[in-house]
């Protein structure tokens, strides 16, 4: 095979993103006190209730394949130039679990978050290398090491934003222990909570999908191309 100029490298190793976002709500309800209804006032804060908040990551490592060939890699990509000899993919979802706990008050319940699980998961990347390429060749390294860039920035991405997705979980703007809220019924306050958790946490997602996105884009500029056909002498 021929050595490609640098102008036809741009096209052949690409970033396939795909983004998803869950949020789940698994919230378990636990009744604390009971309240005769004719007494119902203003809700009061609860001594010695804690309000705990977890921010887990889950980044398995990437797997490789190496069963496709560039055309088969092509229509993974949406390039059915011929010219994919590598890509990887991977997705990164946020699972978002609370507990609420609350008390009678009149007619309602008076309820606070007691439990706020986030987990930020690197769903299991997958690298290609086109089959073309021999394991042991240089073509074979050099297109894994470019893809594993990639990685490597969703990796870093994900735990630069644990600290944040933990900060905005302490807003004071949620029901705490401290300041429960009223609502009609259980389900009425998982809905309640659930969409204040929601609100906090989407911006905080969007800014790591750009920032990623951003960072991704640099992995793939011409020059970075241009580094991967100067490693080895044919392609």
């Amino acid at each position: 095979m021929q050595q490609k100029s640098p102008s036809a490298t741009i096209q052949d190793m690409r970033n396939v993103y795909i983004k998803s976002l869950t949020l789940v709500a698994a919230a378990g309800v636990s009744a604390l006190f009971s309240a005769d209804a004719a007494q119902a006032a203003s809700c009061k804060a609860i001594p010695g209730e804690q309000y705990d908040i977890r921010v887990e990551s889950e980044i398995p490592k990437a797997r490789i394949d190496h069963s496709k060939d560039r055309a088969a890699l092509g229509i993974i990509s949406g390039d059915l130039s011929g010219s994919i000899q590598g890509l990887h993919q991977h997705g990164v979802t946020l699972t978002l679990e609370q507990q609420i706990k609350y008390y009678p008050q009149g007619e309602g319940i008076c309820f606070w978050l007691n439990r706020v699980v986030l987990t930020v998961a690197y769903e299991t990347p997958v690298i290609y290398v086109a089959k073309e390429y021999s394991e042991r060749s240089c073509n074979y390294r050099a297109i894994l090491q470019h893809e594993a860039k990639h990685v490597q920035v969703a990796q870093t991405h994900i735990r630069q934003y644990r600290d944040r997705f933990h900060k905005s979980l302490s807003s004071l703007n949620l029901p705490r222990p401290t300041e429960p809220r009223y609502a009609k019924d259980a389900d009425a306050a998982k809905a309640d909570s659930l969409n204040q958790l929601r609100a906090l946490v989407m911006p905080i997602f969007k800014r790591l999908e750009e920032s990623m996105t951003t960072t991704q884009q640099k992995v793939d500029l011409p020059r970075e191309y241009r580094e991967v056909q100067r490693r080895c002498a044919k392609w």
